[in-house]
């Protein structure tokens, strides 16, 4: 959902005469920039659309102005015609609403801006040029009102905590966490009150951000012995799986940050008695305090709660991780806030050009990004458009849209017998000098390799290197044994000596020959234009790249690129390379499990 209408400020904190603000508005709106650049101001913006009585702007500058822009498209000239008729109460108002859109096109609105000022008692002024909008003026800025209307807005700044609270009175959960305590109190104590709310949504949807990491299998309150005339404090403290119990105040801040999103989430709109859907957040700076992994889970708990029930977000951040999650979300936009020092400027971010320049205002270092959050090597750069194309039409039609970050690099033969992932050491230089050549460790934390059979990989578990014949094989052997070791895996999860594992993930990749031989089925039924460059190895009999001969000559690299323009040109599906319980398939499945187990 997208609401296109631009929503600006001007003369407000660090913004001057020039209006800054949204142009759209999505589900998600993810505001990046440095300190004090204006994010939280755009917040107060947002905030003062959805409740303007509050006078959030004229109240701490006098001068300040909210300023509303919509171009008028068919879909708000369809509202106009609907608002005009139930102010008039016309009969037969189908054949009203057909003469009024007929009237209203007839004086060349469509298309054109409308721009009012937005005053905190909801009256407005209208600021366009183009002023002839007769009778229907009011109807054109309703259209933006009404979609607003029965919004309600929360938020959760940047500093925040949730400490033990009084049970005597009535306290409502606020932006810096205050009454957090008290609600959940009441919710699993007093009566008429929903406690599953609490005990079964809550805590469910609390383990499954938190989890594996964490694992609570209760919630209760417990009262503090104090001697203080207003009584004894409560505290909220959690269960786990060996039975005991642990206080809230003894947890990470970021706990508490999770806990605020979710109550916000599910414990206000029943205690306020509003839809899910017609929520308007601001979250600042959820990210503090929570590992990248924990962050991932957060904003996909968010994002997935913004798609199935319409509620609009806007959350200020300094992550990174948060920029690679919205980066290509459809129903999201990043919008960067600069300052020179003298004013703050807000721009959409749409380049990747931007992308990087944002990360530069953001102070970033490459090792602060830690790039991919994994890696997938592969023998050479054909391979990489295969697995790329093979990924790409499996998530299809698994219906599969979440963004997944993670590289494939090529690792050539000629480079791979030297790379391992131990670090370089001059003192232990020998005649066994590969794979302690080129480290690979430093590179990431997360690796899988994919390796050709070659006919010359024994079916040995990597351990047994030294007992492999061929000497590449051996090589293969050892570099996925170095692997093992680099990520702390155990050979006994392996399902298979060719990387499966027990619970249907991978650890490394033994193909069934080449990449290529996966291509065989699709050879055969799609791509017969194609089978003329394949033949069968003689040794190993199985499918490959002629080497030599008629139509041998065409690039392995050129040779992919043709077969995915034909794919993604004729509309082939993932069956078409594939049917289902073929090893492709379960490969790609796994592969895909694994990925995902990065993120």
């Amino acid at each position: 959902m997208i609401i296109k209408n631009s929503v600006k400020v001007k003369n407000y904190k660090c913004f001057t005469d020039e209006e800054q603000g949204f142009e759209n508005i999505f589900l998600i709106n993810i505001l990046i920039g440095k300190n004090n650049s204006g994010k939280s101001s755009l917040i107060d913006l947002i905030e003062y659309v959805i409740e303007p009585s509050k006078d959030l702007l004229q109240i701490k500058t006098l001068n300040a102005k909210c300023i509303i822009s919509l171009k008028i498209s068919e879909d708000i000239i369809d509202k106009v015609a609907q608002h005009y008729i139930d102010i008039f109460q016309k009969g037969n108002s189908g054949n009203w609403k057909n003469a009024i859109r007929e009237h209203v096109y007839s004086n060349n609105f469509l298309d054109k801006q409308i721009t009012f000022e937005y005053f905190p008692d909801k009256s407005i002024r209208i600021l366009s040029d183009y002023t002839h909008y007769g009778q229907y003026e009011n109807s054109f800025t309703q259209t933006f009102i009404s979609a607003f209307k029965e919004k309600s807005f929360r938020r959760i700044n940047a500093e925040r905590d949730i400490t033990p609270e009084y049970h005597n009175g009535s306290k409502a959960l606020d932006k810096s966490g205050s009454g957090a305590t008290f609600n959940i109190w009441k919710y699993l104590n007093v009566e008429g009150h929903n406690q599953n709310l609490i005990k079964k949504e809550f805590l469910t949807h609390l383990n499954k951000i938190i989890s594996p990491d964490i694992e609570f299998t209760d919630i209760i309150t417990k009262e503090e012995n104090s001697e203080n005339r207003q009584g004894n404090k409560i505290e909220i403290h959690f269960e786990n799986k060996n039975g005991s119990c642990v206080a809230l105040s003894k947890m990470g801040s970021g706990v508490k940050t999770i806990i605020l999103v979710l109550l916000n989430l599910i414990l206000i709109p029943e205690i306020e008695n509003v839809k899910r859907g017609n929520y308007v957040f601001g979250f600042e700076e959820l990210e503090n305090n929570l590992h990248p992994s924990l962050q991932r889970r957060l904003f996909r708990y968010i994002t997935n709660y913004a798609e199935e029930y319409n509620a609009i977000f806007f959350i200020t951040t300094h992550s990174n991780i948060v920029i690679d999650l919205f980066n290509s979300n459809e129903n999201s936009q990043i919008i960067h806030v600069k300052s020179d020092g003298k004013k703050s400027i807000a721009n959409t971010v749409s380049l990747d050009i931007h992308g990087r320049n944002i990360l530069q205002d953001l102070d970033y270092k490459a090792s602060d990004l830690l790039l991919a959050n994994g890696i997938i090597w592969v023998e050479g750069p054909s391979d990489v458009i295969y697995l790329e194309l093979f990924i790409d039409l499996y998530k299809k039609v698994n219906l599969e849209s979440e963004k997944l970050n993670y590289c494939i690099q090529s690792l050539s033969t000629s480079i791979w017998k030297y790379a391992g992932f131990e670090d370089f050491d001059w003192n232990r230089l020998d005649d066994t000098i590969e794979n302690k050549i080129i480290s690979l460790a430093n590179l990431n934390h997360n690796h899988i390799i994919v390796i050709d059979s070659d006919n010359n990989y024994e079916d040995k578990l990597p351990s047994e290197y030294e007992n492999f014949q061929n000497g590449t094989g051996k090589n293969k052997a050892r570099l996925l044994f170095e692997l093992l070791n680099f990520g702390n895996q155990n050979e006994d999860k392996l399902e298979s000596n060719y990387g499966d594992t027990k619970d249907d993930k991978l650890l490394f990749w033994i193909t069934d020959g080449t990449m290529e031989t996966y291509l065989k089925y699709f050879i055969k039924n799609k791509g017969i234009e194609f089978e003329k460059y394949f033949g069968y190895n003689k040794v190993g009999g199985y499918f490959e790249k002629k080497n030599k001969g008629i139509n041998y000559s065409i690039s392995k690299v050129e040779l992919a690129v043709n077969i995915a323009k034909f794919t993604l040109e004729r509309n082939v599906a993932f069956a078409d390379f594939a049917p289902e319980n073929f090893p492709l398939a379960n490969k790609i499945k796994r592969l895909l499990e694994t990925i995902k187990s990065w993120n």
